[in-house]
């Protein structure tokens, strides 16, 4: 039976991967030598369907991991169209392997029925999103204290993933080294916008954010000029997130820009938050510049009529 706080979860009508998972909940691994047919059994049925010959033979035993096998068999259940890219990954049994299934999403973006990765000492470990707290992922799979059940993993182990699987990639690299950009938020930047040097200019990318400036007008009436907001709310989100952790870092031109923007005005809320968002549109412009041009953040270089400016923190 699923503990009270995740019983929702049987009125919930999908995601199927969801619905096949929660049909095996409790399934037990079998104590000592002994083996669970019915997990046994799953590989037999994936061979059976051509998707499990490169374990043919291989796999008779429980006590080898199988959190990817029950993975693997979730899917195979739930992908009742038979479509091909809807298949498990070939070498499913590997947990890592998982990486690669379906289309890569913000660990900040996880939903019901996503899949998650987590890397170990000496493995990995791959399960169903079911929810999250400020520490850990709640986590739908197998061979999870030997059982199917839903357990807390750790944020961090994502963090390890990226790492690992972005480890080449220049501009993860190149974003990771600009003040208050973290795996995390190197990885959604690019998962989200995808390849930056598709923007020809700044101000393209900046709309692309949702971090370009507009201004309602209508016959003689003009509003304020403010956000538009119309663009990609996460990468917002992202860069907003970063210009909040670089603004607390020493030796950084953000965190020097943002004490030139309030120099005066220390209590004044309104005018740290207006700054606090041209410090966002800045961090999107310096995420940009050092993709476009394959050179590495350095701290203090400000480039004259390049800046993101708020008219209401310009002076008379």
């Amino acid at each position: 039976m699923l503990p009270a706080q995740y019983r929702w979860l049987e009125a919930e009508p999908g995601p199927r991967m969801i619905a096949e998972a929660l049909k095996q909940y409790g399934t037990l691994e079998a104590p000592g030598d002994a083996d669970n047919l019915k997990i046994i059994g799953w590989q037999d049925e994936l061979e059976a369907a051509g998707l499990g010959r490169v374990y043919a033979g291989v796999y008779r035993h429980d006590a080898i991991p199988w959190c990817g096998l029950f993975m693997a068999i979730v899917t195979h259940r739930a992908n009742i169209e038979r479509r091909p890219e809807r298949n498990p990954p070939r070498l499913y049994l590997s947990a890592l392997e998982w990486v690669s299934f379906g289309v890569s999403v913000p660990k900040g973006a996880a939903a019901l029925g996503d899949v998650l990765v987590f890397k170990r000492k000496g493995g990995g470990h791959v399960g169903l999103y079911v929810g999250h707290d400020a520490s850990a992922f709640h986590v739908l799979g197998g061979n999870q204290q030997n059982r199917v059940s839903i357990t807390r993993l750790s944020r961090n182990r994502i963090e390890e993933i990226a790492q690992v699987t972005l480890a080449d990639h220049h501009d993860y690299q190149l974003l990771r080294r600009i003040p208050g950009i973290g795996p995390i938020n190197a990885l959604t930047i690019l998962a989200e916008a995808g390849d930056l040097r598709r923007f020809g200019h700044h101000r393209q990318f900046l709309k692309f954010c949702g971090l370009d400036l507009a201004t309602c007008q209508s016959g003689t009436f003009r509003g304020r000029t403010k956000l538009s907001k119309y663009g990609n709310a996460r990468l917002r989100r992202t860069f907003w997130m970063a210009a909040q952790v670089a603004a607390r870092q020493c030796d950084n031109s953000f965190r020097d820009k943002l004490g030139r923007y309030v120099a005066g005005h220390a209590d004044d809320a309104d005018r740290r938050r207006k700054a606090m968002t041209a410090l966002t549109a800045k961090m999107a412009r310096v995420a940009h510049a050092v993709v476009k041009t394959g050179t590495e953040y350095r701290p203090f270089l400000e480039r004259p009529g390049a800046r993101w400016k708020d008219p209401s923190l310009q002076g008379p």
